[in-house]
């Protein structure tokens, strides 16, 4: 069971979860005088007798929707409860079901059976609808062909209990159900759907970034962002996370040092099933940003959150603290990278409290990062941590298994042998220690010259076949390895 995901048997008394299954010990006493006054009851009764009402309830935390605090199923059954429902919060395991326009709260999927007048309730926090009203709260239930949502029509909301009812089928037995912001899902651009501006604002935590942004500044210097103080860069996080249409190019540039203590900070570029990641270049012109404290709330944490296609640059990081959610990405520098080929000169130091997934003390996850003088002084959940990346660490704690032989031909071309079983094959080039090329292999079998050389024939020239291991890319063959002068 996730993190955050606690199952509890309850009865649900305004928005309390009461930890008991409402089993009263008097009504089966009254059962059985019933029993012994009649000889002539049905078994159809005898079962009626026995059923009592009785509440499966799954409390929810998660950062990433928290609108939605808790799901219950209730109604009347002879057999306990616990062995007739499930609740499962979907979101994230499902494209169709965690993308539904103007989600409110995480997707739920249920299964009940056996169960009289079943109820489904959907509890909600008012203080995390980011401006959502609440009257424009409505509910949609997934058809069985996948992706497709109706509405349901027939519910009762309760705003001072601040809960949602859904009177359920006795013979529908599996559904997924969804809130959403009706003004959002119909597209009705006349209603006043939020205060925000942007998804950003409406759907995360954006710290102290809103007290500090100068919207005018920000739009008026984009894309091109020379950065001096913690008011300018909480303006380019601001247009990064609210404004810029990925794959937009953003450039960085620091004029300045910038200590940003006593602010909230947040990552610059995050991911939904939107893309809101950041990409371009960040360039620290030889400058110190200090103080730098990111708290729970993104999956990716780190001064940039998510990115594809980022350079970073001459920048410094002292007395960093980035804790992240407890399933998430994290470093100092980057939580989430992909498609980024050399990093310079990067040097960081503070803590880093990480969770179940990749943690390192530059970036969290990354798969192609060469770093070139960048080192990491780093306390990791209190322990040191000198690994620049979790790559880096795992890497240097797998064993290599040279299943595939490569051999380099007379004119340079480089052949491979056929082994299945592997997942992402893929050809990795590096010329004089930099990887220039990641291209598929799985249908390749010979690697000519000319993809070898795309950056020239002069240098050290090395070639091996990766694969994806479930957690990163690992080296699968020996090493090609030549140089030409």
């Amino acid at each position: 069971m996730k993190k955050g995901l606690v199952k509890l048997v309850s009865v649900v008394l305004g928005m309390t979860f009461v930890l008991s299954a409402c089993k009263s010990s008097g009504d089966n006493k009254y059962s059985e005088k019933l029993l012994k006054r009649s000889s002539t009851l049905t078994t159809d009764v005898v079962a009626e007798i026995h059923k009592i009402f009785q509440v499966y309830s799954l409390k929810i935390s998660d950062d990433r929707k928290p609108e939605v605090i808790g799901v219950s199923i209730s109604g009347k059954s002879s057999e306990n409860i616990d062995s007739l429902v499930t609740i499962n919060n979907i979101y994230g395991e499902n494209y169709y079901h965690s993308g539904v326009v103007g989600l409110v709260g995480v997707p739920v999927e249920i299964e009940y059976e056996k169960i009289d007048d079943p109820k489904l309730r959907f509890f909600y926090d008012l203080d995390e609808f980011r401006g959502i009203p609440v009257e424009n709260i409505m509910v949609l239930k997934c058809l069985e062909d996948g992706g497709l949502y109706q509405e349901v029509t027939e519910f009762e909301l309760d705003t001072t209990k601040q809960i949602v009812t859904i009177s359920l089928s006795e013979n529908e037995e599996y559904g997924v159900y969804v809130l959403v912001d009706k003004s959002q899902w119909f597209g009705d651009s006349t209603i006043d759907v939020t205060e925000y501006d942007s998804d950003w604002e409406r759907q995360c935590d954006t710290g102290s970034i809103m007290n500090l942004v100068d919207k005018d500044w920000a739009i008026n210097n984009a894309p091109d962002f020379m950065v001096s103080n913690p008011t300018e860069l909480a303006s380019v996080v601001y247009y990064v996370n609210a404004v810029a249409t990925y794959p937009e190019t953003i450039t960085v540039t620091l004029t300045d040092d910038i200590d940003l203590a006593g602010y909230r900070w947040v990552p610059m570029g995050w991911y939904d099933f939107d893309n809101h990641g950041f990409s371009g270049v960040v360039d620290g012109n030889g400058h110190t940003i200090s103080r730098m404290n990111i708290i729970d709330g993104y999956n990716d944490a780190g001064f940039i959150g998510y990115g594809m296609n980022v350079t970073m640059k001459n920048i410094t990081f002292t007395d960093a603290n980035v804790n992240g959610v407890s399933y998430g990405c994290m470093g100092i520098a980057g939580g989430e990278i992909y498609g980024s080929s050399i990093w310079e000169n990067v040097h960081v130091q503070g803590q880093v409290v990480y969770g179940s997934e990749d943690h390192g003390g530059i970036v969290g996850r990354e798969t192609n990062i060469t770093f070139e003088d960048c080192t990491a002084s780093v306390v990791m959940d209190g322990e040191e941590y000198d690994y620049l990346s979790f790559r880096q660490y795992y890497l240097s704690q797998a064993e290599v298994e040279e299943t595939f032989t490569l051999t380099l031909n007379d004119d340079y071309s480089i052949t491979r042998d056929d082994h299945e079983g592997f997942v992402n094959l893929g050809w990795d080039i590096q010329l004089d220690g930099v990887t220039i090329l990641s291209r598929n292999a799985e249908d390749e079998y010979v690697l000519t010259p000319d993809l070898q050389w795309v950056n020239g024939t002069q240098g050290r020239h090395t070639i091996y076949l990766t694969a994806y291991d479930g957690t990163t890319y690992v080296r699968v063959s020996n090493i090609i390895e030549y140089t030409i002068d």
